[in-house]
C-alpha cells in the first residue's frame, strides 16, 4: 500500500519538477525597435528678383526592425505614403544694417509642413524640394533651417544645420546681344555695359545659356561656369527656329545670385549644318596600342576623324579615311609619352565637310610601344 502511494506521489511531482526546471532559464533577448532618424541639410540657395529659393533633398525614409526581426522599408516612389513633411524656419540676423551672425536669433518664422505628395507653396523636382521666400530685403541677412516632422505623430525629428546668407546685389544686366547661324551651329554673343556702371566683380560674373524651340520649355545648354560672353550651340536641328536667353549670375559658395535674363530674337538654324563633335572621348590601353573610344553623335554622319596632339602642340590626323564607328587603335605610340586625343565628325552629304573637334583627352602611355629615349 505504501509502495503504491509513493509511486502515485512521484508521478504527481513530475510536472512540478519540469515546471521549476524552466525557472530562471535564459533565452535570447528580443531586438529593440529602433527607428533611424533621417538626415537633412540645405544644399543651396538661389537669390532672384522674386526672393530666395531654398533647396534640399528628400532624406531616405529609414528602416524599422520589428521584434521578430522582419525588415520593413517605406516606399519612396509613392510619395503619398512618405512618412515625413518639412517645415522651413527663418530668422533675420541683420542688426542696424550690419550682420550679427553670433547674436541670438529672432523668433523663428515657420512655413506650413510641406509634403512631397502635396508640396503646396513649394516646388518638387525629382528628389529635390524648393521653397521660395518672397519676403526678403536687399542688403539684409537671414538664417534658414529645415525641420523634419513625422507625419503620424506631428512631432519634429531632426533639424538641419543653420544656413546663413546675405541678399546681395545682383550682377550687372546684359546690355545687348545678337545671334547668327552658319553650318557649325548658332553663335551667340552678348555685351555688358562698357561704361562705369560695370561692377567691380564683373570678372566673376558667369552666364547661363538657355534654349527653347516652339512649344517647348527653357533648357540650359551650357556646361556651367561659362565666363565668356559668347557661346556656340552645335546641338540644333537643321532649319528649326530657336529662342535663347542668357542670365548673368554670381556664385558665392552654395549661394547663387541671379541677374536679369536677356532674351535674344528667334533665329533659324541652317538647312545644312556640320555635325557636332562627340561629347565624350576616352582612351583605353590595349595590346596593340591605345584605343580611342567616343560616344557617337545622334545625328547622321559620314564618319569620324581621330587626332593626336603632342605636348609641344603639334597635331596629327591619324585617319586617312573616316572611321564609321569606335574604337580607333593608335599603334604608333611610344612608352612613357603623354598624348592628347580628339575626334571630329563629318557631314553625311557631299562634300562630307568636317565639323569641330571634341575636347582633348590626355593620357600617358605606359603599356605599349617602344621606350622613348
Amino acid at each position: 500500500m505504501h509502495r503504491y502511494a509513493f509511486c502515485i506521489g512521484a508521478i504527481l511531482w513530475i510536472p512540478l519538477f519540469l515546471a521549476f526546471q524552466g525557472c530562471g532559464k535564459k533565452t535570447l533577448p528580443l531586438p529593440e525597435v529602433r527607428q533611424v532618424l533621417p538626415e537633412i541639410s540645405i544644399e543651396k540657395a538661389d537669390i532672384t528678383g522674386e526672393g530666395i529659393v531654398i533647396s534640399w533633398k528628400l532624406p531616405e525614409t529609414g528602416e524599422i526592425r520589428s521584434p521578430a526581426g522582419k525588415k520593413h522599408k517605406n516606399e519612396t516612389g509613392r510619395f503619398e505614403n512618405y512618412p515625413y513633411c518639412f517645415v522651413v524656419e527663418k530668422a533675420e540676423i541683420s542688426r542696424g544694417g550690419t550682420l550679427c551672425m553670433e547674436c541670438p536669433d529672432l523668433p523663428w518664422e515657420q512655413s506650413t509642413c510641406l509634403h512631397p505628395a502635396f508640396p503646396g507653396p513649394a516646388a518638387f523636382d525629382g528628389r529635390t524640394m524648393k521653397w521660395k521666400d518672397g519676403n526678403v530685403r536687399r542688403g539684409h541677412a537671414y538664417r534658414y533651417r529645415v525641420v523634419v516632422y513625422d507625419v503620424g505623430t506631428q512631432r519634429p525629428l531632426v533639424y538641419s544645420s543653420p544656413f546663413d546668407l546675405v541678399v546681395s546685389e545682383p550682377p550687372v544686366s546684359i546690355e545687348k546681344g545678337n545671334a547668327k547661324s552658319d553650318e557649325k551651329g548658332i553663335f551667340l554673343t552678348w555685351f555688358l555695359p562698357a561704361n562705369g556702371s560695370v561692377q567691380k566683380n564683373a570678372g566673376e560674373i558667369r552666364f547661363a545659356v538657355e534654349r527653347r524651340s516652339e512649344a517647348s520649355q527653357w533648357k540650359r545648354v551650357d556646361a556651367g561656369d561659362l565666363g565668356n560672353t559668347s557661346y556656340l550651340d552645335t546641338e540644333v536641328k537643321p532649319g528649326m527656329t530657336y529662342e535663347y536667353r542668357v542670365t548673368p549670375y554670381l556664385k558665392k559658395g552654395a549661394v547663387t545670385v541671379w541677374g536679369t535674363p536677356f532674351v535674344l530674337p528667334p533665329i533659324a538654324a541652317e538647312d545644312r549644318m556640320l555635325p557636332p563633335p562627340p561629347k565624350t572621348v576616352w582612351v583605353v590601353p590595349g595590346k596593340e596600342g591605345l584605343e580611342i573610344h567616343w560616344l557617337e553623335v545622334t545625328k547622321p554622319v559620314k564618319g569620324y576623324h581621330v587626332y593626336r596632339k603632342y605636348e609641344d602642340g603639334t597635331i596629327l590626323r591619324l585617319t586617312q579615311q573616316p572611321v564609321e564607328h569606335p574604337p580607333f587603335i593608335d599603334k604608333g605610340v611610344k612608352k612613357n609619352v603623354v598624348y592628347f586625343y580628339a575626334v571630329s565628325s563629318l557631314s553625311p552629304y557631299p562634300p562630307y565637310r568636317e565639323g569641330l573637334v571634341s575636347s582633348w583627352v590626355e593620357i600617358r602611355n605606359v603599356f605599349s610601344g617602344k621606350e622613348e629615349r
